[in-house]
């Protein structure tokens, strides 16, 4: 069994991001689970700051996956070792 490096994501909302681009580098599937969510303001609002910065980051882990994959880099991120 392969082990995802966890500890080399981000402690912010990007690490859904980080850790789903190992999940795919490591080549495991991943299937969805639905379930209902209620939204209200005081828990799903994010000012324009935070959710620019968020998506430059989701293109920078899209961009440093696709270049991991390419074999151009090596990031430690993407370091999986075997259990």
């Amino acid at each position: 069994m392969t082990q995802i490096n966890y500890h080399a994501n981000s402690n912010s909302f990007l690490f859904d991001n980080q850790m789903l681009s190992q999940v795919c580098f490591a080549g495991y599937d991943i299937a969805e689970i639905t379930c209902s969510t209620k939204y209200f303001g005081a828990a799903s609002s994010i000012n324009l700051w935070s959710s620019a910065v968020y998506g430059v980051g989701v293109l920078i882990v899209s961009f440093q996956y696709a270049l991991q994959k390419a074999g151009l880099v090596r990031l430690k991120r993407y370091k999986v070792t075997s259990a």
